[in-house]
């Protein structure tokens, strides 16, 4: 499974700096580790979850 960041951090309208009352960008193309941690939250909820092979 691939998940792109951009689906999670943009629209069809704009890409946003701030999500959730998150600052994500630390300048033009880098995140703040606040952004980081809300980006990889993001990520694991769009995975599924994962299971236990036996």
């Amino acid at each position: 499974m691939v998940v792109d960041p951009m689906t999670l951090m943009c629209d069809e309208h704009a890409c946003y700096g701030r999500h959730d009352g998150t600052l994500l960008y630390r300048d033009d193309d880098h995140l703040l580790l606040d952004g980081s941690y809300w980006l990889g939250e993001q990520i694991l909820a769009a995975l599924p979850p994962l299971g236990r092979k036996r």
